[in-house]
């Protein structure tokens, strides 16, 4: 699953500008950037695309302190939410050094299963994969 590559807001942006944001043309699921899905649903649609948003924001984007997300988390395993779509941040040390290392066990003591979202939906990961190339003097970055 993707977002924009630069997560602007796309709300913000003209409309014939979103489809050129999305820099991951054969994901086969994405996701708007802060949620904001307003404009960026045509553009997925017009790449072939499934659009796909959370039900539940861990905070670690906004600065929470670890207390704090745990205490996030531990209000939607108590109420015993059948499906969960979390939106995390790879990016944000806390979630991957302390969170997850908290968390995924008491999900899966809790009887959750974790996969893709392609696999949920019975989807391929990617519209298209191609075949591995030999580097050379043409790749740049």
């Amino acid at each position: 699953m993707s977002d924009t590559l630069t997560l602007l807001h796309l709300v913000l942006l003209c409309r014939l500008s979103t489809l050129d944001l999305f820099r991951w043309p054969f994901a086969t699921i994405s996701r708007a950037p802060y949620g904001e899905y307003q404009y960026s649903l045509s553009a997925i649609g017009a790449r072939n695309q499934s659009h796909i948003s959370w039900n539940f924001d861990s905070g670690d984007s906004l600065g929470l302190t670890v207390d704090e997300i745990k205490a996030r988390y531990t209000t939607l395993m108590n109420a015993n939410t059948n499906n969960v779509i979390a939106l995390n941040h790879s990016v944000q040390n806390v979630t991957v050094s302390t969170i997850m290392p908290w968390l995924l066990p008491l999900l899966k003591a809790k009887g959750y299963s974790f996969v893709t979202m392609s696999q949920c939906l019975g989807l391929p990961a990617y519209q298209f994969k191609g075949t591995a190339q030999t580097r050379d003097a043409t790749w740049t970055c």
